[in-house]
Parts: structure tokens; C-alpha cells; sequence
């Protein structure tokens, strides 16, 4: 009986010892867990400034990447630019002829747009305020009986004034043909205005 107790307590004893050993074990993981649970903040800064740092530097490094393409650019472009020359074979020069709107037509068009217009302007007034040279005229509009006209008799003066109206047309659309006459035969000998 002795011999089974002292195998019991041999036994129970290298329980206790593996028992021992595991709580040490154990005790040897919690330790290394409580600093590694300290020092785990200390580790997410570190990387958070390293991530910072790789941001940083990867910026500046495609800048410099950018630089560098922009400044070979240029320079195959100057040297291209070097090699390239360029020689005039024909000048420039002024045409002989307008590029714009055939003048003299232009000037013609106006012209007779013009002296429509004056045209029109005095049939519209005689249209407005009509005068009368017969009676059967008078009689045809109004639809009026007439008894009787009364003649112009006009005085020397009137005559004298009458005439000189007549010459200022005369002269006046004299002028009017030779300033257009004029105009025209300018344009036409110097074909560049």
C-alpha cells in the first residue's frame, strides 16, 4: 500500500510540476500580452506617421516625375526647334483688287435706292395733300357739283420766282448726276478703294 501511495504521490507531484510549469506558461503569455497591449498604440503611431511620411514622399516624388518629363519635353522641343529653319519663298503682299463688295455696284445701288426714295417721299406728300389742275378732277373725287373756278393769275414776280425754282432743280439734279459721275469714275480708276 505504501508503494501505490508513494506512486500516487510520485504521479501527483508531476501533475503538480506540469501544472506548475503550464502556469508559468501562462503567466509568461499574459506578461508578454500586458506589454505588447501597452506598446501597440505607440506601434499604430509609428504607422500612421510612416503612412504619412510614404504619402508625402510619394507626392514630391511624382512633382519630380513631372518635372523631369516637362523639362525632357522642352528640351526635345528646342532642339527640334534648332534643327528647323524657316525661309520665305513667296512675301506677302496686298491684293490689287478689293476682297469686299463690289464698290462702284455698291455706290450705283445707293444711288438709285436714294432717289426712289426722294420719289416716293414727294408722291406720298402729293397723296396726303392733293391740289386739283381741272375741274372735271375736282368733280370726279368729291362727287360735288362745281359752279365755277377761279384761274391763277400769276405776277412777274411769281414768275420770276417760278423760273429760278425751276433752274435750282435743274442744277441741282445736274449736280446730283456729276457727283455721282465723279464718285464713280474714281472708283473705277483706283481699283483698291
Amino acid at each position: 500500500m505504501m508503494q501505490q501511495l508513494n506512486v500516487s504521490l510520485s504521479d501527483a507531484e508531476s501533475r503538480v510540476a506540469s501544472l506548475r510549469a503550464r502556469v508559468a506558461e501562462y503567466q509568461q503569455r499574459v506578461a508578454t500580452l500586458r506589454t505588447q497591449s501597452t506598446t501597440a498604440p505607440e506601434v499604430e503611431a509609428q504607422l500612421a506617421q510612416l503612412n504619412r511620411d510614404y504619402a508625402i514622399n510619394r507626392e514630391n516624388y511624382q512633382k519630380l516625375v513631372e518635372r523631369r518629363e516637362q523639362a525632357k519635353l522642352s528640351g526635345d522641343l528646342s532642339s527640334a526647334t534648332d534643327m528647323l529653319t524657316f525661309r520665305v519663298i513667296e512675301p506677302p503682299m496686298a491684293p490689287l483688287v478689293p476682297t469686299g463688295p463690289n464698290r462702284p455696284v455698291l455706290f450705283s445701288a445707293a444711288f438709285i435706292v436714294a432717289l426712289i426714295a426722294g420719289l416716293a417721299g414727294a408722291f406720298l406728300m402729293s397723296q396726303f395733300r392733293p391740289t386739283f389742275l381741272s375741274q372735271t378732277a375736282l368733280r370726279e373725287v368729291t362727287g360735288v357739283p362745281i359752279l365755277g373756278t377761279i384761274n391763277m393769275h400769276w405776277t412777274d414776280g411769281q414768275k420770276a420766282q417760278r423760273k429760278k425754282r425751276l433752274y435750282g432743280l435743274a442744277a441741282t439734279l445736274l449736280l446730283l448726276f456729276g457727283v455721282y459721275g465723279a464718285g464713280l469714275a474714281t472708283m473705277m480708276a483706283r481699283p483698291g478703294l
